[in-house]
């Protein structure tokens, strides 16, 4: 790419940060039809149109670990859509806080509220996945429950979703029967989204596809030092260990399931 290309290219995308990012304390996307919703969008495009996925960050609220995913889909081929659900709505972290004050229907209908949007950008082609982090893979199991109605303009909301993968999710709640091509990463060691009270075991249909790592706790594909909590419910849990296998094994197996689902 010429310098001037280069140059116009990176222009583009700062404008369009600029645009949706919050300004001024707010945090406030306003679609194609004028309806604004209390979030804020971070993208990052291909110049040629590309199916897109969104990312949907955990309890800690917007992270670096976003831009990673985000940065590693561009590579891969796709479009890239960071949803920050926290700040225009004035919620801080909130880590393992049982309720969690951002609902999953909330979520939905944010991931419902942008896709509908996506599909009108001249940098998208083809579908739309949702990557789910933590709460935000719990959202995601909700939003793969073919039950779960009660969102922004029902069944007809939820098909602007077409694929969804769930990173580590909280896992109270997980479809026995996904309407649609779901892929859920978990560490085996997990006792944040604790693993071993997840309902995996007997789950058997087409659009799930299970994907565990053994010895493997939250954030095992974000570098860094160990970060624990606790609370009364879980007592003390890990909210990030770094394990670098099984980060490069997750890359492979959610590459690997988007080639096969969103192209």
């Amino acid at each position: 790419m010429s310098p001037t290309k280069y140059t116009a290219r990176i222009y583009r995308l700062f404008s369009i940060a600029v645009a949706l990012l919050w300004l001024a304390g707010c945090a406030t996307f306003e679609n194609h039809k004028g309806e604004k919703f209390p979030i804020s969008l971070s993208l990052i495009t291909n110049q040629t149109a590309a199916p897109s996925i969104i990312i949907s960050h955990g309890g800690s609220c917007r992270l670096r670990q976003e831009d990673d995913w985000a940065q590693r889909f561009k590579a891969w081929g796709y479009n890239a859509i960071i949803i920050d659900h926290c700040t225009g709505r004035g919620i801080a972290p909130h880590t393992g806080v049982e309720p969690p004050p951002l609902p999953s229907r909330d979520r939905v209908n944010d991931y419902i509220a942008v896709a509908e949007w996506v599909k009108t950008q001249t940098w998208h082609s083809g579908k739309v996945a949702v990557f789910g982090i933590s709460r935000g893979g719990e959202a995601v199991l909700r939003a793969a429950d073919s039950k779960f109605r009660q969102v922004r303009r029902g069944d007809a909301g939820l098909a602007e979703l077409d694929v969804l993968v769930a990173l580590y999710p909280a896992c109270s709640y997980v479809p026995r029967a996904p309407r649609i091509p779901l892929l859920i990463l978990h560490g085996e060691a997990d006792n944040l989204a604790v693993f071993s009270t997840c309902e995996y075991s007997g789950i058997k249909h087409d659009n799930l596809i299970l994907k565990t790592y053994p010895d493997t706790y939250h954030g095992f594909e974000v570098p860094g030092p160990d970060i624990t909590g606790s609370n009364r419910y879980l007592g003390t849990y890990i909210s990030r260990r770094y394990n670098a296998e099984s980060a490069a094994q997750s890359f492979v197996d959610t590459r690997a399931f988007l080639e096969k689902y969103l192209r």
